[in-house]
């Protein structure tokens, strides 16, 4: 991207900055005290791993999982562990299983 679509894209950021900023300063606990139920009050504080997480985190994730841009890989993390050992070994490296490492002194 060159410096214009920089431009471009600042200016059509322009009217999501303030709320952005706005949601980036609650955390998930902050956020799920809102809630009434104490199930809910839990369970959304934890959402997102850890009640200290900026609100404005999850959103994105979520706002990104709609949209396609996030997920998980196609048959799980192993499927896609394998696919990359598959690629490497086919580039002539080599893996080595189960073997103890001492620490580098």
């Amino acid at each position: 991207m060159g410096a214009l679509d920089w431009r471009d894209f600042g200016l059509k950021m322009l009217p999501f900055l303030l709320p952005m900023l706005r949601w980036s300063t609650v955390s998930m606990r902050d956020f799920a005290g809102r809630f009434k139920d104490p199930f809910l009050r839990r369970a959304v504080a934890q959402m997102f791993s850890w009640e200290e997480a900026p609100a404005m985190m999850g959103m994105s994730l979520l706002a990104y999982m709609h949209t396609g841009n996030a997920g998980f890989p196609v048959g799980g993390s192993l499927a896609f562990a394998r696919a990359l050992e598959g690629r490497f070994l086919a580039l002539g490296g080599e893996g080595v299983l189960r073997v103890r490492l001492s620490p580098k002194s």
